[in-house]
């Protein structure tokens, strides 16, 4: 293996008394292995460094070794023949490539304003598309991340706001889609979902501003595909379980809706109600006023008359109007007991009357008997003469 010993021979052959050599190509014999190398060291033998071609398999590498206290050379930085760079690895896989097998040693620094002069304090890695303003941001950088936060923001085309992740190295809290954050995990959306976690079995969606109150598109929740079952805390719904067979909902308002995702009352229920008792505050009064002696209550003649008019009863809503507004069970119990009330009056009546008139039978009949009594007794008489 020849070598060119960069030393005072090859100084000599360079600059001999001040005189410059001047050449415009220096060409190495057509061999691999060849070498500049720098030995001395004020730290002695087995210092040193060396630029070093080689052409393993084939890839034509131009290396820069060195040695620490050791006569094994080790690689530096090589650079292949295809134009990429590696750090610490002969068979660098991009165009820059960084290795290593000792703990630390393949650490990467950017360090800006080293003077700490405050002309440059925003370290920045940039990642662009096709020289074009999509991209990528990483480091420290008051216009795009804030304060001295370190950021990885993503910019597609000419869009003006970074998309933002934040990390702020003074309390280690973690802001997405914020400047400031001020918890642990801070995230910021103003879309359906801010967070969205998916596999093939479910999606867990989570937003930590529906807690402040900004409207139906912020929630925190978990769902299935197609949103066949899931669970959404706040937002429009404020608590809302959905599964395949049908919904239930605590609205914000306070309104809670069974089957249905609209309530329009305190408890709506779309579908049937199976409850062993059910315990209702009345809204109206008991209808205890129909036995008042006041109380005008229709004639059967008249209540006939409103029956063959109306085709309901009085003061009971149609058939049309039930179907279209419903039937509140209180008021509606309400009215049938004063229907049952008057119903008993109806009845209380026929019955004084019916007892009237049965009396009168009775006098009749004793009245018939004796009369049937005295005509025996006349006939007894006529045949005995």
């Amino acid at each position: 293996m020849r070598k060119i010993i960069l030393a005072g021979a090859f100084l000599s052959a360079i600059s001999i008394n001040a005189q410059t050599t001047n050449f415009d190509n220096l060409v190495a014999n057509n061999y691999t292995g060849k070498s500049i190398t720098w030995f001395s060291s004020s730290w002695g033998s087995g210092f040193g460094h060396r630029i070093i071609n080689s052409d393993p398999g084939g890839k034509t590498l131009l290396s820069i070794q060195g040695r620490h206290n050791t006569a094994t050379w080790s690689d530096i930085l090589t650079l292949t023949s295809n134009g990429k760079v590696g750090i610490g690895t002969t068979d660098p896989s991009g165009k820059l490539h960084v290795s290593s097998g000792v703990l630390g040693d393949a650490i990467f620094i950017l360090d800006a304003d080293t003077d700490n002069n405050n002309e440059s304090d925003n370290p920045i890695i940039q990642l662009r598309q096709d020289g074009g303003a999509t991209g990528i941001n990483m480091g420290f950088s008051e216009e795009n991340f804030g304060g001295n936060n370190f950021g990885i923001g993503t910019k597609y085309s000419n869009q003006e706001v970074w998309n933002r992740f934040i990390i702020n190295p003074q309390n280690g809290n973690i802001g997405i889609g914020t400047t400031n954050p001020s918890a642990n995990l801070h995230v910021n959306g103003d879309g359906v979902r801010a967070l969205r976690y998916s596999t093939n079995n479910i999606n867990d969606r989570v937003n930590d501003s529906p807690w402040y109150g900004l409207g139906r598109s912020n929630f925190t929740g978990l769902s299935t595909a197609n949103n066949k079952t899931s669970v959404q805390i706040a937002g429009y719904y404020g608590l809302l379980l959905r599964t395949s067979g049908g919904t239930f909902g605590l609205h914000q308002n306070g309104n809670v809706g069974i089957g249905t995702t609209s309530p329009d009352s305190r408890l709506t229920v779309k579908g049937k109600v199976h409850a062993e008792e059910v315990k209702v505050d009345l809204s109206v009064p008991g209808p205890d006023y129909v036995f008042a002696n006041d109380y005008d209550l229709r004639t059967l003649e008249e209540l006939q008359k409103y029956i063959q008019q109306n085709k309901h009863l009085p003061n009971i809503p149609s058939a049309k109007e039930m179907e279209t507004n419903g039937v509140e069970l209180g008021i509606m119990n309400m009215k049938l007991l004063e229907k049952i009330e008057e119903l008993t009056l109806y009845t209380l009546k026929q019955q004084t009357e019916l007892n009237s008139k049965n009396s009168r039978v009775q006098i009749l009949e004793k009245k018939l008997k004796n009369q049937e009594e005295r005509l025996q007794k006349l006939e007894e008489l006529i045949k005995s003469k």
